[in-house]
């Protein structure tokens, strides 16, 4: 700027003029768009974006940032359902979409095809696939090597389809092992018998859509009945074909059966055998002292 006064510059003032006018000028401009919104999260990415490894993921590869622990199945009947069980468990934990899809490959009569149009889908099946083959051992290690393409869901298809299988036969037979179970045994442990047994009208009402009749449950109720508990059940007649009656009798009797002991939180359970008849067992808070003892 040439000193203010100067011959052939502006004044002071002008100056002054000129720097305002340029600045309302600039207030007076358009403003720039708005960047666009971000696009939304991939499915299971937890609205993680994407990976930084590449731009066409949308953010799948970011959440097989954790591992995916399982327990190991030695391919033999007996352990499958407690081993699915506690494989879906972990998906739930991780992916609810991705535990959801698996009950819908169980329930696929057909093959599933290699690509589903879904890259979602078709990323979790690559990767089911690889996590399945590392925990699975022996029979069921020859299913999932049986599926050519590497498909993680046709895999854990046949392996449901093995273990559980879903046909006519299969929903005769357990029916009738349900209706002979046998619950007898000690009587400490008879409702924790009871309750499994429950767990097993479940499943099979479930993965079968066949259902147990509330008379034939009191049957076998009955039939395995500790003494003292039928003994309840015989008085009150109205629950021997009145399931539900039944079992809030049951409860109520396990409920009144039950040893208590006192502590800071208030009276809770005792363990089986917590009182002997040499006087208070490890379950009360406090023991009796010498003088106690000799009254």
């Amino acid at each position: 700027m040439p000193p203010a006064g100067t011959v052939g510059g502006p004044t002071f003032e002008d100056w002054m003029r000129m720097q305002f006018a340029a600045w309302q000028a600039h207030q007076r401009a358009p403003s720039p768009p708005p960047a666009p919104p971000p696009p939304p999260p991939f499915p299971g990415s937890y609205g993680v974006g994407g990976c930084g490894m590449c731009g066409g993921c949308g953010g799948f590869n970011q959440q097989f940032q954790f591992d995916v622990k399982l327990k190991d199945f030695d391919g033999t009947n007996e352990k499958w359902v407690n081993w699915k069980w506690h494989t879906l468990n972990q998906f739930i934990k991780r992916d609810p979409r991705m535990a959801s899809e698996m009950d819908r490959a169980e329930a696929e009569t057909s093959v599933i095809p290699a690509s589903m149009a879904d890259p979602y889908l078709d990323g979790w099946d690559r990767r089911l696939y690889g996590i399945l083959g590392d925990y699975v051992q022996d029979k069921g290690l020859t299913i999932i090597q049986s599926v050519g393409y590497r498909g993680g869901f046709e895999a854990w298809r046949l392996l449901c389809k093995e273990y559980q299988p879903r046909g006519p036969t299969r929903k005769v037979l357990w029916r009738s092992q349900l209706l002979r179970y046998d619950l007898s045994g000690p009587e400490a442990s008879f409702e924790t018998r009871l309750q499994k047994w429950e767990k097993e009208l479940r499943d099979f009402e479930q993965q079968t859509g066949g259902v147990i009749d509330g008379t034939d449950k009191c049957g076998v109720l009955l039939m395995s009945a500790p003494a003292a508990l039928a003994m309840v059940l015989n008085l009150t007649p109205a629950c021997i074909e009145d399931w539900p009656l039944m079992r809030h009798l049951a409860e109520d009797h396990f409920q009144k059966s039950r040893q208590f002991t006192t502590s800071e939180s208030g009276a809770v359970p005792m363990e089986v055998n917590g009182l002997s008849s040499k006087g208070v067992g490890k379950g009360t808070s406090q023991s009796l002292s010498k003088e106690d003892k000799k009254k």
